[in-house]
């Protein structure tokens, strides 16, 4: 929330920051009439202030009456799987809202002073001949060979670029901040789809999980069933069991135990997150997952204790930390060191299969002590959740990529009306002249796309870090994907929004020169 809340707020400055620059600067002449007619440049930043603040106020109001009408008609599912604490009802908080009013009236007014307060200051003379012809400097890059070698017409376009240094950021942190928002929904989505994928590519690679009960049939007897089948598998023990550190509060996790660690690596794959390479099974202590690790602060040389079917606490020692996306704590160490520590033997009662299991339910389902047969796909995440969340988002992203590239692209069309125009009476056609606005758009654009994916690339990670509740360990790393869809989205955003705007050109005076 607070991420994203920041992400909110610089959009917002920068599409108010637009809205009252292009709103001042398209009344430069009226400033100008103002003055010629005895109004002191306080009278006139006062009028323009006191205009502001009361569209400012009315802004903040409508955005109360909509927050509140939210908040009544939906309920918020605080999304925490395996640990969901129900229906939470929204709350519309006077503070928050009061807060949000506040910067409002603090991005317009401020807004107005920086644009208006040095216009007024100017002669009306010059206010009344209406947007001045700015002064071309001499940029660094001029003397390149590159530069010199493109036509006029291209070297125009690139100095019309870095000459409105507004525009340029204006245009930029838009799109930067909508591309943002909707790569950190699509990774946080991801993430979550992607977790189990992950885990059975890089930590596991077994197919079925047969769990029988030991105590009311014979592991040996399952076993030959199997070697019957020509089924690849390996015994171990995995038990759910409670443990904590050292002086901590108690938590679950499945404790793993093998007698045959080498043969473990073709089912298996147990990756150090430091290092990233195959640990083996410890002789002399334990592997806890990620995410154990990180909620009770283990690393290697730790201690941690395990509760036994009496409730007393054996301690055992963090040998390293291992790479596990399921949603459950685990341990893993080997039968010998289990039973060192626990005094008692290891209970083999999972089998890890590999290969068909066609006709095999039938044969072990009638077997004493049979529990389960059961493939992957039980562990499921769909990331659908947050669908509504993306939905709200990619709207949010249009609305917001039309009032900035819209109100960018307009503004820009009005100061080069002139210049359009009388490009237009030299021969140029309408497809050249459009160009002359959009190519210089579409770089900005793409800068703009360049710098939001990174941005929400950083976003994602944190979002993903807040999202993981328990055990639950996602997918953290940067999605292409995720970056390509929101270019994908903005990038229609952007096109029509182009489309819309260019049509104004359409309409320009070419009789009438000095009127555009």
């Amino acid at each position: 929330s607070i991420v994203m809340t920041l992400l909110f707020l610089l959009v917002a400055v920068v599409i108010s920051f637009a809205a009252i620059t292009r709103m001042i600067r398209e009344q430069r002449v009226l400033i100008g009439a103002q003055k010629a007619l005895g109004f002191t440049p306080g009278e006139i930043l006062r009028h323009y202030i006191l205009y502001n603040l009361i569209c400012a106020v009315l802004g903040t109001l409508l955005g109360w009456l909509l927050a509140i009408l939210i908040v009544e008609n939906m309920s918020l599912y605080i999304f925490a799987p395996k640990f969901c604490i129900g229906d939470v009802p929204l709350v519309f908080t006077w503070r928050t809202a009061v807060l949000s009013g506040v910067l409002c009236l603090a991005v317009f007014l401020i807004a107005t002073l920086l644009t208006c307060s040095k216009l007024v200051k100017e002669p009306a003379i010059d206010l009344l001949r209406g947007d001045a012809p700015t002064r071309g400097r001499r940029l660094f890059f001029e003397k390149w060979g590159f530069y010199q070698k493109l036509n006029l017409y291209s070297r125009t376009m690139i100095k019309n670029v870095l000459s409105d240094k507004g525009r340029m950021a204006t245009t930029m942190v838009g799109v930067m901040g909508c591309t943002a928002l909707l790569v950190g929904c699509f990774s946080m989505k991801m993430g979550i789809q992607n977790a189990l994928s992950a885990h059975f590519e890089q930590c596991a690679s077994y197919d079925y999980r047969l769990v029988v009960d030991s105590e009311a049939g014979s592991a040996e007897d399952f076993a030959g069933v199997l070697d019957g089948e020509g089924t690849s598998y390996i015994l171990i023990q995995d038990k759910l069991k409670n443990f904590r550190p050292e002086g901590g509060s108690w938590e679950t996790a499945h404790v793993v135990a093998v007698s045959d660690a080498e043969a473990l690596g073709d089912y298996m794959d147990l990756t150090d997150i430091s290092t990233g390479e195959t640990v083996q099974v410890p002789e002399d202590g334990v592997l806890v997952s990620r995410r154990a690790a990180e909620e009770l602060d283990l690393s290697e040389g730790s201690t941690i204790e395990l509760m036994d079917g009496s409730g007393r606490a054996h301690p055992a020692t963090v040998s390293g930390v291992i790479e596990h996306y399921l949603p459950y704590h685990m341990i893993v160490t080997s039968d010998a060191y289990y039973e060192q520590i626990m005094g008692e033997t290891a209970d083999f009662c999972v089998f890890l299969l590999k290969g068909d299991m066609s006709g095999l339910q039938e044969k072990v389902q009638g077997m004493d002590g049979f529990l389960s047969l059961r493939d992957n796909s039980e562990y499921e995440r769909s990331g659908g959740e947050l669908d509504m969340v993306i939905a709200v988002c990619t709207s949010l992203s249009a609305v917001m990529s039309v009032l900035v590239l819209l109100n960018q692209i307009s503004m820009y069309i009005s100061r080069k009306a002139r210049e359009l125009a009388v490009m237009r009476v030299n021969g140029y056609t309408m497809g050249q002249t459009k160009a002359y606005v959009y190519k210089d758009n579409i770089v900005l654009i793409v800068l703009g796309l360049l710098a939001g994916c990174l941005f929400g690339m950083a976003m994602a990670y944190v979002d993903v870090r807040v999202i993981e509740a328990g055990a639950e360990h996602y997918v953290r790393s940067p999605s292409l994907i995720a970056c390509a869809l929101a270019c994908a989205i903005m990038a229609v955003f952007a096109a029509a929004v182009n489309i819309i705007a260019l049509r104004r050109i359409n309409h320009l005076s070419l009789t009438n020169v000095s009127s555009n």
